[in-house]
């Protein structure tokens, strides 16, 4: 068998491997999404507090950036039912008070900053908690 040969039957085998990988990712992420599905799909009820929270998180951002041409926006109970999000787009974003801000950020569970292909930057707050699951 020349080098050749060799290095293409090894890359053959490689190609194999990738979609054996592949298509055990693929069988992972469908797995995780019905459970997902089936775990939000089950009776719950809505834990006014925390849309309260969601709410008073969103006033708050839009008086701290007020005078600036920043797009500040809330969602409850999305992409989940029990989520919740402050998000804010921009150019730039600045803050009138950084300690308000930064006390902001350590309530919400999750808070993410990134640029957009748009050359604007978004920041996302995240809330979880939002429901209650009903006992059955």
């Amino acid at each position: 068998m020349s080098k050749k040969d060799s290095e293409s039957e090894n890359d053959l085998r490689h190609e194999e491997k990738d979609e054996e990988d592949e298509e055990s990712l693929l069988d992972c992420i469908d797995l995780i999404a019905l459970k997902v599905m089936e775990s939000e799909s089950k009776p719950y009820v809505v834990v006014p507090e925390k849309e309260r929270l969601v709410r008073g998180v969103y006033y708050v951002i839009r008086r701290i950036v007020r005078g600036t041409d920043l797009c500040v926006d809330y969602q409850l109970h999305s992409p989940f039912p029990s989520t919740g999000s402050v998000s804010v787009t921009g150019r730039k974003i600045t803050f009138s008070s950084p300690a308000l801000f930064a006390s902001i950020i350590e309530i919400a569970e999750n808070f993410d900053i990134y640029t957009k292909l748009d050359g604007t930057a978004e920041m996302d707050l995240s809330f979880n908690g939002m429901t209650r699951k009903v006992r059955e």
